[in-house]
């Protein structure tokens, strides 16, 4: 796991021992603060990481920027390389082995790097944005550009491929990224393309796939909807979400052999299930709803949601920001709705202390809509307030933290590891949440 909130500019690379229950830091230097310092593998300033670690063959590898030139020049680097980087597994060496990027006031804004068929495959999105100034210093005009690049790399070979491209930075191209959400099933590695946000000489929208010993891209599902940016892989069937005004979000599977493309479930269907009242005339106005992840096993597809009521006559004071409830469904692959989960009632979630108190003294706190305590100006009985208040959060079902190993559930709040198996999950009683390991 990576932990950004380090308390320096920087990030951390730690792993969770399951033997002894622990996260460790990815560093073997005896004695070693994990400050940041230039000998620390784990946390390292001379490197950001950007994507998430993923393990291949006897490695970690990650994608980061480099940030040797930064911290010698600082105002004055033009060049903020993109890198490849490979650990071993026990901290005791980092190696740069690819430079992906490095031109000119150019930085990865994003990127995805997954591990499959013994390749990394990642996609970097890239922008440079130069500034003029007026007589006041202050900016008068920007000029944007941007691109993008769909890469292989081969370790045995130590070789980067572009399989897809934009080309060159192009003026006035800042790509509107949400994820290509790239996923390895079987033979291929799937991935999702906006037609709005791609600058390549593929043609359409929709899932695309790449066959991992050609590199041939094709694609699988034509999705016109810039709202339908969910979708997963399992067996012959391609699930995604299809929106095209954002208030009537559809779920379809897609059948590989047949091509066979069929409606199963809408979500406000999964909302009312739950919601008895809600009507989906109300969204946008007395209540919204959100896809937050889509997966899928051999039996079943769940699709992670969140709904807030906005009706003023059931909201306390304290909700300004309307009743918030994540969810997880899951249904059969017919789309029948067979359990949901409320993620508010699981047992055991809840956020450290230590991770609180950092992030009150990096961020103050916003104690309700017209009241923001600066770090300075905490007391500690403000600090015990903003306990309370985030220990009413809940973990998220978004993609970005939810993983389903097709047993067990696994939670990441960029402070724990959770950890709940499905039977605990759609239980008549939400189970226990197992703690993996703290980031903190």
């Amino acid at each position: 796991m990576v932990d950004k909130n380090t308390g320096y500019n920087g990030s951390a690379l730690r792993y969770y021992d399951e033997a002894s229950g622990t996260t460790v830091y990815v560093c073997a230097k005896a004695n070693c603060l994990h400050d940041g310092n230039e000998f620390c593998t784990a946390t390292t300033r001379t490197y950001t990481l950007l994507s998430d670690p993923v393990y291949l063959d006897g490695y970690v590898y990650a994608i980061a920027i480099d940030e040797r030139e930064y911290l010698e020049k600082k105002e004055q680097c033009e060049t903020y390389p993109t890198v490849l980087l490979r650990y071993t597994p026990d901290g005791t060496e980092i190696k740069q082995i690819a430079v992906l990027n490095e031109e000119l006031n150019t930085m990865c804004q994003e990127c995805e790097l997954i591990a499959h068929r013994g390749q990394l495959w990642f996609l970097n999105v890239y922008q440079r944005i130069l500034n003029t100034y007026d007589e006041n210093m202050e900016i008068s005009s920007q000029d944007v550009s941007g691109k993008f690049d769909l890469c292989c790399y081969e370790p045995e070979k130590q070789k980067v491929t572009v399989l897809a491209t934009s080309g060159e930075l192009q003026k006035d191209y800042s790509p509107w990224f949400r994820g290509a959400r790239l996923k390895g099933v079987g033979d291929y590695v799937y991935l999702h393309k906006y037609a709005s946000d791609w600058r390549d000489k593929l043609k359409g929208s929709g899932v695309f796939r790449i066959e991992c010993g050609t590199g041939i891209i094709e694609q699988v599902v034509d999705v016109k909807s810039r709202y339908s940016q969910f979708y997963t892989v399992a067996g012959d069937y391609v699930y995604y979400t299809y929106d095209m005004d954002h208030n009537n979000l559809m779920l379809h599977a897609y059948n590989l052999q047949t091509e066979e493309d069929k409606e199963i479930i809408e979500l406000a269907a999964i909302a009312k299930s739950q919601a008895p009242w809600f009507e989906p005339e109300m969204l946008d106005d007395q209540a919204y709803l959100y896809p937050e992840a889509l997966l899928a096993d051999a039996e079943h597809v769940y699709i992670a949601w969140q709904f807030v009521d906005q009706r003023k006559d059931h909201l306390d004071d304290d909700d300004s920001e309307g009743k918030v409830s994540d969810f997880i469904t899951e249904l059969d692959h017919d789309g029948k709705i067979l359990h949901t989960a409320n993620l508010g009632e699981m047992k055991n979630i809840t956020y450290p202390e230590e991770y609180i108190r950092k992030h009150l003294a990096a961020q103050g706190y916003k104690k309700d809509e017209n009241t923001i305590i600066k770090p300075e100006d905490l007391t500690e009985a403000d600090i015990q307030d903003a306990i309370a208040h985030f220990r009413k959060s809940t973990v998220q079902g978004s993609e970005e933290y939810l993983r389903y190993d097709g047993t067990d559930f696994y939670f990441y709040d960029y402070t724990t590891l959770y950890r709940i198996s499905r039977e605990e999950l759609f239980g008549d009683m939400i189970g226990l949440a197992i703690t993996l390991g703290s980031a903190h």
